[in-house]
């Protein structure tokens, strides 16, 4: 969606890249991907099923597509409710549970493979969630500040709470496309 970052990443970086603020209509001309990754995307969509549709048929069989998105499933959701900072509105449109997500690709030709609350960028979140929660109840730098060491502090102790089943605040899935499909 952003010309300077798009230039970038094909000048600098060497990646393909496409500007668009319609992924669903830039993948179909493409040719077939083996890797599709979705790294904190699909909350920001305004159609993810229509974008997930086209992506699924842009996957080559035996493809994988890696999506990493916040877990409206969280235990912070639970005790945090609107003032979960991982709502993040007006950014995030989207906040889908691992289960419906899995339930729309299975019926798409894509199997679960993988599967993980407990990656890095996951625990980095459920941090972040304490420390914005607690720095968000301040208006005062100093405030904010102190509140976020405390958030920090607090995310060791809820680290047991967070990581347990189902309560983080982000999950990673990585499906892949049956061949045939």
């Amino acid at each position: 969606m952003d010309k300077r970052c798009c230039e970038y990443l094909r000048d600098v970086v060497g990646v393909n890249a496409v500007l668009s603020d319609v992924p669903q209509k830039a993948v179909g001309p493409m040719k077939q991907h083996d890797v599709i990754a979705m790294w904190h995307v699909l909350e920001h969509l305004i159609d993810p099923w229509e974008c997930l549709t086209a992506l699924t048929g842009n996957l080559s069989p035996g493809g994988i597509l890696l999506i990493a998105t916040p877990n409206p499933e969280a235990f912070q959701f639970k005790v945090m409710g609107a003032q979960w900072p991982h709502i993040d509105a007006p950014r995030h449109l989207n906040l889908i549970p691992r289960e419906v997500l899995t339930g729309f690709l299975e019926k798409s030709g894509l199997e679960l493979t993988m599967f993980t609350m407990d990656d890095f960028g996951a625990r980095s979140w459920n941090r972040f969630g304490w420390q914005r929660y607690l720095m968000n109840r301040f208006s005062g730098k100093w405030m904010q500040r102190i509140f976020f060491v405390m958030g920090l502090l607090l995310s060791f102790p809820m680290e047991i709470v967070d990581r347990k089943g189902f309560n983080g605040c982000a999950y990673t899935a990585i499906y892949r496309k049956k061949a045939g499909m």
